[in-house]
């Protein structure tokens, strides 16, 4: 029997689409817990990200507007400057131009889970913030991992 090269092409694409959706599950079950090397991502960077803003009509400095939808954060074991030190279980992850009380504050458990930032949290619509990745509950030992956040208007 002779199979078509696209039919070929076909089957070894649903067999490695498979392989990936395996191991990003495997991956995805493993708990923060102590002793870990860890950094944050936002959209996928562990450094600098963009987070798009939707704020209709003029931007002016202290102006807040929702986040576009979409827009990921996780955790990611084994790489970066974060150290979850001897007693943390999770790490609380805070987004915002600065860390205050208002800012936006996401909690993850496992390596490798997404959440997005949510529509409805109140973000600056231009300029410049930090998300700060903290483990907690904290030690001497605990760092935390910060990506440089950019904010810009996508609505004007």
């Amino acid at each position: 029997m002779t199979m078509f090269p696209a039919k070929v092409l076909g089957s070894l694409v649903a067999v490695v689409a498979g392989l990936v959706l395996s191991a990003g599950s495997v991956a995805a079950q493993q708990p923060i817990g102590p002793n870990q090397q860890f950094a944050g991502a936002v959209k996928g960077s562990t450094t600098k990200a963009t987070v798009f803003m939707i704020c209709p009509g003029p931007t002016f400095p202290g102006r807040l507007g929702h986040p576009e939808a979409g827009q990921g954060v996780q955790v990611v074991e084994n790489t970066g400057a974060g150290f979850t030190g001897s007693a943390a279980n999770r790490i609380v992850a805070t987004l915002g131009p600065t860390p205050s009380s208002t800012d936006v504050t996401l909690t993850f458990k496992e390596y490798g889970v997404p959440q997005d930032i949510p529509t409805t949290a109140f973000l600056p619509c231009s300029g410049t913030g930090v998300a700060v990745f903290t483990p907690l509950p904290t030690s001497s030992t605990a760092r935390n991992a910060t990506v440089t956040l950019t904010f810009v208007n996508i609505a004007v």
